[in-house]
């Protein structure tokens, strides 16, 4: 009876309490945490709170409320925050939220809402924040006054729920509405207003259906989202003039105008729309815009003075548009433009003086254009530049002092071109360089001291060229170094110090190359390396000196040779940290194979591709053979799913076999040697009487 008892108590403490307090850095120990709670049990739980009059945080987590009922509060009356969210709430009965009058902050996103419940958020004296996004909302005529009497209301969140229309006077009453959300619904039309008193600083009405905008609905507003929308044309006289932030980008807008009465305005968005003409007075007066986005449109030419009176600009991306030539004026007065951005243009030339003013530029991107040559004088005035976009064009030729003025540039991306050839004084002046991209080019030779002056370069890419040979001062001053590519050129052959002075070179990656014998002192000098590529060449053998002082190498690539055997021994003695190895696709024997995949657990081999064909662990290999098994089969191994049956645990169970009995035999001969020297030792003893002489025991 005694353990019934205590049974029953156990259980009744475990299912009692889905509401527990809990210590939070905001209202320390003030803040309830229910679980798991229904429509059926919250009254109960939320009233089980010991002294819930403390209550000034209430969490709703896990739970399935499906109506949320009146007179859950009852108790719990100085409640600040409401949390309610991920909670399966469709209703809300009328007055549910009434005694919450100290309440600011209620949270009930992502729940089944179909309506804004009448009666749930009316008279609420202290209420600053409601969300009610992620649910599936939509409003009527009569949701007029659904916020009635929460005059206090500074931030209202509808974003993503169903609303296709809302009620002309539906925010009329709140006084000190800060921020509205109305994003990522279904709007239509853009008719409804703000109270006069204090409008919104932000609205949010991107990714609605929008195509026209009321002129009278924005009075004091900073800033106004309404990108992805179906807006045609923007009337600048319809925004307020204390605008800071108007995004309307997505949408199809082919007209702008007035845009120069926004005089306090300091981010414009109308990437991807349909502008093809810019007037050049149309951003006049705009001297405290710091960001213009013009990506993605259809621009075709730039008016000299167009973005003249941008005084304060520091972004400006015209990107993705259809410009061939830049007038030498266009940029002028951008004396504080950090970023230009030019990408995936039709430009074929720069004028000489087109970057004249950016003295202040340190972004730079010309990519993915026509240009196939430059003056002399293209980047003159560009002191500051830290990065310079040049890849995707068709440019064949650098002239020398190309790159003479840009001192401080630490990233030049020329990949993807047709250069075959730099001059020895191309990269003369960019002693802060720290990244050079010369991959997917035809270059096909790099004249001695091409890179000389690169003293703080930390990554140079030279794949996918034509290259074959290596001058051994090719890499001399290249310290810094860090990662040098080298993959998928034509090299057949590495001279002996080519790397010497590469000492802190951290990757190297030679694959996809020709290369059939390696220097034994090729790396000497890569003491810091710890990642190599050699897969994709045709080396036969890898000598067990070649890593010699490679003392913190880890990864080693060798697949996809023609490699009979690998010494891991003698690689992990020279290279102590070394943990990963990729040897697939080479002519490694299966016997081979096994042996390193069982000796050498330290060492991961990389699992390869290839489980068709004879393998072992995806690793392909050769002449599967047991022993004196003559037979060769293909065999598909995979050293972590071995059976009792299959091929390893046989070879292994041969091997113990074996030494097993080896050792009894030696045990059983070892034994029998002992039982005749104990006989002979009893037997004369027994017939001489007497004790053994130490000669006699030494006969024995």
């Amino acid at each position: 009876m005694k353990i019934f008892i205590f049974c029953l108590l156990f259980v009744s403490s475990t299912m009692a309490g889905n509401c527990k307090w809990i210590n939070t850095e905001k209202y320390g120990l003030d803040t309830a945490f229910c679980y798991n709670i229904d429509s059926d049990n919250i009254l109960q739980e939320v009233s089980n709170l010991s002294s819930p009059h403390t209550c000034k945080e209430l969490i709703f987590q896990e739970s399935s409320i499906k109506s949320f009922p009146r007179n859950v509060f009852t108790q719990s009356q100085n409640v600040i925050e409401l949390h309610i969210e991920n909670s399966k709430v469709n209703t809300i009965q009328p007055g549910a939220f009434s005694e919450l009058q100290q309440v600011r902050m209620i949270y009930l996103q992502f729940n089944s809402l179909d309506v804004v419940p009448r009666g749930c958020f009316t008279n609420l004296p202290e209420l600053k924040i409601l969300d009610l996004s992620n649910n599936n909302i939509h409003l009527v005529d009569d949701d007029v006054f659904i916020f009635e009497g929460s005059h206090k209301l500074e931030e209202l969140f509808l974003n993503n729920n169903n609303i296709e229309y809302v009620p002309s006077l539906l925010f009329h009453s709140l006084k000190h509405l800060q921020v509205i959300n109305l994003s990522f619904n279904n709007i239509k039309a853009f008719n409804f207003s703000f109270s006069n008193f204090n409008l919104p600083r932000k609205i949010h009405l991107n990714n609605n259906e929008i195509k026209e905008v009321n002129c009278k609905s924005f009075q004091s507003s900073i800033v106004i989202t309404l990108g992805n929308n179906f807006l045609e044309e923007v009337n600048g006289s319809c925004f307020p003039p204390s605008l800071e932030r108007l995004i309307l980008n997505n949408n199809t807008i082919n007209k702008i105008f007035d845009i120069e009465k926004l005089k306090n305005l300091r981010y414009l968005d109308l990437s991807n729309n349909n502008i093809s003409n810019i007037e050049n007075d149309e951003f006049n007066d705009l001297d405290k815009l710091l960001t213009l986005e013009l990506s993605k449109n259809k621009i075709k030419k730039l008016l000299p003075g167009t973005f003249k009176y941008l005084s304060s600009l520091e972004l400006l991306n015209l990107s993705e548009n259809s410009l061939e030539l830049l007038d030498v004026n266009v940029f002028t007065s951008l004396h504080k433009l950090l970023k230009l951005e030019l990408s995936k243009n039709k430009i074929k030339k720069l004028l000489p003086g087109t970057f004249k003013y950016l003295s202040s530029l340190e972004l730079l991107n010309l990519s993915e254009n026509s240009l196939e040559l430059f003056d002399i004088s293209t980047f003159t005035s560009l002191h500051k530049l830290l990065k310079l976009e040049l890849s995707k064009n068709k440019i064949n030729k650098l002239l020398p002092d190309t790159f003479k003025h840009l001192d401080s540039l630490e990233l030049l991306n020329l990949s993807e071109n047709s250069l075959e050839l730099f001059d020895i004084s191309t990269f003369t002046s960019l002693h802060k360089l720290l990244k050079l991209e010369l991959s997917k080019n035809k270059i096909n030779k790099l004249l001695p001291g091409t890179f000389k002056h690169l003293d703080s370069l930390e990554l140079l890419n030279l794949s996918e060229n034509s290259l074959e040979l290596f001058d051994i001062s090719t890499f001399t001053s290249l310290h810094k170094l860090l990662k040098l590519e080298l993959s998928k050129n034509k090299i057949n052959k590495l001279l002996p110090g080519i790397f010497k002075h590469l000492d802190s070179l951290q990757l190297l990656n030679l694959s996809g190359n020709s290369l059939k014998l390696l220097d034994i002192s090729v790396f000497t000098s890569l003491h810091k390396l710890n990642n190599l590529d050699l897969s994709y060449n045709q080396l036969d053998v890898i000598e067990d000196g070649l890593f010699h002082n490679m003392d913190f190498l880890q990864a080693l690539n060798v697949s996809f040779n023609n490699l009979q055997s690998l010494n891991l021994a003698s690689l992990k003695s020279y290279s102590p940290f070394l943990n990963l190895i990729e040897l697939t696709g080479n002519n490694i024997s299966c016997k081979a194979l096994l042996t390193m995949l069982l000796y050498k657990p330290s060492i991961t081999i990389a699992k390869g591709p290839y489980h068709n064909v004879t393998n072992i662990n995806g690793i392909s290999c050769i002449n599967f053979v047991l022993f004196n098994n003559s037979t060769q089969a293909t065999c598909n191994v995979n050293i972590s799913e071995i059976k009792p049956d299959e091929n390893l645990t046989q070879i292994i169970a041969k091997i113990s076999e074996n030494v097993r009995i080896i050792i009894i035999i030696i045990v059983i001969i070892c034994g029998l040697l002992l039982i005749i020297i104990i006989v002979k030792y009893y037997l004369l003893k027994k017939y001489h009487s007497l004790p053994l002489s130490q000669p006699e025991l030494h006969l024995l």
